[in-house]
C-alpha cells in the first residue's frame, strides 16, 4: 500500500509540474501555424520571376520542386541536429542534390561547437574516398549568414590509424585530452558543423563506411526541446528555405556567366 501510494503522489507531483511547465511555455509568444505558412508562401513565386523563362510550366514545377527539397531537409538542420547530442544525417546525395547531381557523392553533416570534445568512430568501409571537413559559419549547418571558410580536411587513409578491419576512433577537441594517446584532431575555433564525404568508383562492389559521432564533454542523455527550442527551428524554415534558393541561383548564374553550360571544369563551393 505504501509503494502504491508513493507512486501516485509522484505521479501526481509530475504531472503539476508538466502542467506548470505547459503554462509557462504557453505563455510565451510562440508562433502559429498560418504565420509560420505565411512568410514560406511567397518563395516560390519569388524565385520562379528568376527563371530563363518563368512562363515554363516544367522549370516552375523543378523550382517547386527543388524547394520542397530545401524544405524537407530543413527538419533534419533546424530540428533534429543540435551540437550538444550530435549524429551525422544526410546532407548531400541523389536525393538531397542541391541543383547539381553527383552519385558518386555522398556526404553526411553533424553540428558542432568549437569548445565541445568529441569522439568519431567508426569503420572505413572499402569505398575510393572518406574524409572529414570541419566547416566553419552559419550557413552551411542552420542557412544564416553567408558561406564561410573550410577549416579543416582529415582524411582517413592518412590522418588516422585504422585497425586490420578498417575501424577507426579518434577524439575532436581543441585541446588534446590529457591522457588520450589514440588519435587526436585539433579543433580549430569557429568551427560549426563536420562533413563526412565519400566518393564512390565501384558502386557494385564497394562497401559504405558507418560513421558514429558522440559528444564526451556534456551528459549523454538528450532532454526533451523547449517550446522555444522548436519554434525558433520553425521560424528559420522559410530562412533557410530561401537562403539556400539564392545561393543555387547565385551558383547557375555564375556557370552562365563563364559558359559552362555542358562543359566540364573544376568549381570550388
Amino acid at each position: 500500500m505504501q509503494i502504491g501510494k508513493l507512486r501516485v503522489a509522484v505521479a501526481a507531483s509530475l504531472g503539476l509540474m508538466w502542467a506548470a511547465a505547459g503554462a509557462a511555455q504557453a505563455a510565451d509568444p510562440l508562433p502559429s501555424w498560418p504565420a509560420l505558412m505565411q512568410e514560406l508562401a511567397p518563395i516560390g513565386e519569388r524565385e520562379a520571376e528568376r527563371l530563363i523563362d518563368p512562363k515554363d510550366p516544367r522549370a516552375r514545377q523543378e523550382l517547386y520542386r527543388f524547394l520542397h527539397e530545401m524544405m524537407s531537409q530543413a527538419y533534419f538542420a533546424l530540428q533534429y541536429q543540435d551540437p550538444r547530442y550530435p549524429d551525422f544525417w544526410p546532407m548531400f546525395n541523389q536525393v538531397y542534390a542541391y541543383g547539381f547531381a553527383n552519385p558518386d557523392d555522398a556526404y553526411y553533416q553533424a553540428a558542432i561547437e568549437e569548445t565541445g570534445v568529441y569522439r568519431i568512430s567508426g569503420t572505413r568501409g572499402s569505398v575510393r574516398i572518406v574524409d572529414f571537413e570541419i566547416g566553419s559559419g552559419d550557413f552551411v549547418p542552420y542557412g544564416k549568414g553567408r558561406l564561410a571558410p573550410t577549416l579543416k580536411h582529415y582524411d582517413l587513409d592518412r590522418d588516422v590509424k585504422l585497425d586490420d578491419s578498417g575501424r577507426f576512433e579518434v577524439i575532436l577537441s581543441a585541446e588534446r585530452p590529457q591522457g588520450w594517446k589514440g588519435d587526436w584532431w585539433k579543433l580549430d575555433r569557429g568551427a560549426t558543423f563536420i562533413w563526412v564525404r565519400q566518393r564512390a568508383y565501384d558502386w557494385k562492389n564497394e562497401v559504405d563506411g558507418r560513421f558514429a559521432i558522440e559528444r564526451l564533454d556534456l551528459p549523454a542523455a538528450r532532454p526533451r526541446d523547449s517550446a522555444a527550442r522548436i519554434a525558433a527551428g520553425l521560424q528559420q524554415l522559410p530562412k533557410w528555405t530561401a537562403a539556400w534558393a539564392e545561393w543555387r541561383y547565385q551558383w547557375i548564374r555564375r556557370l552562365q556567366d563563364q559558359k559552362l553550360v555542358n562543359k566540364v571544369q573544376a568549381q570550388d563551393l
